[in-house]
């Protein structure tokens, strides 16, 4: 069996890790430390904000809250915002009391700890569990604006995820004010989150929704992750629906510019029509995507896998695309193997990507978005090995 996904710990970590000038410090071994800090620092050199304990084999016989203590006297000589301290299973089996060692500690800065030792379920539950621990650090921030939203579901080292949440905000922007995102906060959006007069949660992540309502009061919608021409617009709708805003002017403009750009490409786009892929990422984005492929370009899905069971064996979905005639793979790097074995192309777009870079402004999300995904998607099809004889053969 091939799991789908990574552990608990890979999920909470994701969330921490994107809350801006936090830092991470993780207490377990060199694996559990590395093996996040690789696949979210390939894509991002400039933002390194953790440290590990380094356990060893001495502390799972004799305990490792010494390395803890000293670990924490020495953030306290370079004070750090605020402090996530995660572990990884050897030191929660091994029973450290690392709430006492916090306490004890008396840093001069707030330290956070949550157990996120991985066996406790997938990485996916590890995600929502860590973003709702988010919010009991969350403040109300005084009067209420109307017209302002936050959004949930987009982490630091989503790929795209920073330019994916500007393109999200400049689709809302001036008719609605993006107050704050979770998990990507700054501080003052820790201070203002409470501004918002309406949460928007992407799909998955209503128990996230239901933990800020619970706390602020606030009302939430549910909505998928805005691909494509139609599905901004069907963003926006649920936006204006919620908060009787008006972005009918925005859903024109965005409307016409993704027809212009249908016209310059209209022949690869024929050609490209019941074309099968196959779709493979976390549930916000799979969904999305599987919809964006289907009805906006026409295209047949193979094959899907998404992170909503956790006991998915991927091998099968990996069966599921060799058995097919895909010509396109959406999906993360280690999706890259199917683009090694078979005659298609991977269209990088989901957690996680160390094998690519997208510098600059260049969104997969919201109406700005189309133009690179199309792109992207095109360029991938028209890099398709053909036959001597001139035949198109998946």
């Amino acid at each position: 069996m091939k799991p789908g996904q990574g552990c608990f710990y890979l999920g909470a970590y994701r969330a921490f890790v994107s809350v801006k000038d936090a830092f991470l410090l993780v207490h377990s071994v060199s694996g559990c430390s590395w093996g996040a800090l690789a696949l979210r620092q390939m894509g991002r050199q400039d933002d390194v904000r953790q440290a590990g304990t380094m356990v060893h084999e001495r502390e799972i016989v004799f305990g490792g809250e010494g390395k803890l203590r000293e670990a924490l006297e020495i953030l306290k000589a370079r004070r750090p915002k605020r402090v996530f301290v995660l572990n990884g299973c050897p030191t929660d089996m091994i029973r450290d009391d690392i709430e006492g060692v916090i306490r004890q500690a008396a840093c001069p800065f707030p330290v956070h700890w949550f157990n996120t030792a991985g066996y406790r379920g997938s990485m996916r539950e590890g995600y929502i569990a860590a973003m709702c621990r988010l919010v009991p650090l969350l403040e109300d921030g005084g009067k209420r604006d109307p017209r302002a939203v936050n959004l949930v579901g987009i982490s630091a080292d989503d790929y795209r995820g920073e330019t994916d949440l500007a393109a999200i905000r400049k689709m809302l922007e001036p008719e609605t004010r993006l107050n704050a995102a979770l998990p990507m906060l700054t501080e003052e959006g820790i201070r203002r989150w409470g501004e918002a007069g309406l949460n928007i949660v992407f799909r998955g992540f209503e128990a996230v929704g239901e933990a800020l309502k619970q706390r602020f009061g606030t009302a939430y919608i549910t909505v998928d992750y805005p691909y494509g021409a139609e599905g901004s617009a069907v963003f926006l709708r649920a936006v204006d629906e919620a908060l009787g805003a008006d972005h009918g002017e925005t859903i024109r403009r965005g409307t016409e510019a993704a027809a212009d750009l249908a016209e310059k490409v209209v022949h690869p786009l024929r050609l490209l029509y019941q074309a099968e892929a196959a779709v493979a990422g976390d549930h916000m984005r799979a969904s999305a995507m599987r919809r964006f492929l289907q009805e906006e370009l026409g295209l047949r899905i193979a094959a899907y896998r998404d992170d909503l069971d956790p006991h998915e064996d991927g091998e099968r979905w990996l069966e599921a695309v060799r058995d097919s005639g895909a010509v396109l793979v959406f999906g993360s790097a280690f999706e890259r193997q199917l683009e090694d074995e078979l005659p298609l192309r991977l269209i990088r777009f989901a957690y996680p990507v160390m094998d690519a870079v997208a510098l600059g402004y260049q969104p997969y999300a919201g109406f700005d978005g189309l133009a690179y995904l199309l792109s992207d998607i095109l360029n991938g099809v028209l890099a398709y090995p053909y036959r001597r004889r001139g035949q198109f053969e998946p």
